[in-house]
């Protein structure tokens, strides 16, 4: 939820709960949102932003220790806005996979790659927009439909003490696994394992 302005002049709320249809995919596949944007402000959202996000952690150890953290975007769509005082269903949102390396978690000693597909809210005017990031992986291996729980923002009354953030991003649910997944090999010869997650939808705090 975001509240727009503060004290007196501030706004009803701003919420988003969205979610992805799986937690893993291969490239080529489709990623497909599903959630609720809620709008009690006066104001009205022209557009949301979806994109696709591939972080990488590069170590180097020679002649000393170093970690960068180069972040880049590699799918980008422009998605449905709301109205004030209106709500829009998420459903139907679709981000394509392009080719792209498959995540990894140490396999390698020198790089990690991790992607996330991060849902934002884009806010008119000099408010901060809403943002909301969803973790997925990247593998060789088809994986049965399975949705992750949703992640939901919540953006408080913007401060305008310059030590406090003008919001606070509290996310629902965490994806949780069961004890029992799937693995594959991709042509590297890296293992790569895949659990699948429980569809438990949890309030948000």
């Amino acid at each position: 939820v975001k509240t727009l302005g503060f004290g007196p002049f501030a706004s009803d709320p701003i919420e988003v709960q969205v979610q992805t249809d799986r937690g893993a995919y291969r490239s080529g596949e489709t990623i497909k949102l599903s959630g609720t944007l809620k709008n009690d402000s006066e104001t009205d959202i022209h557009e949301t932003t979806v994109k696709l996000i591939q972080r990488a952690t590069c170590i180097a150890t020679s002649p000393w220790k170093n970690e960068r953290h180069p972040q880049k975007t590699l799918s980008e769509i422009k998605a449905l806005g709301c109205k004030a005082k209106d709500a829009a269903d998420l459903s139907g949102i679709s981000l394509p996979i392009p080719d792209i390396p498959l995540s990894t978690q140490r396999a390698c000693s020198i790089i990690d790659v991790e992607y996330k597909v991060k849902f934002i809210v884009n806010i008119p005017g000099l408010h901060r927009n809403l943002e909301v990031e969803m973790p997925i992986t990247i593998g060789s291996v088809p994986l049965k439909s399975s949705s992750p729980p949703p992640y939901g923002a919540v953006l408080e009354k913007e401060k305008h003490d310059s030590d406090a953030p003008p919001y606070s991003v509290l996310l629902g649910s965490r994806q949780s696994a069961q004890e029992k997944g799937d693995s594959g090999v991709d042509s590297m010869g890296v293992q790569l394992d895949f659990a699948y997650h429980e569809n438990e939808k949890q309030p948000l705090l």
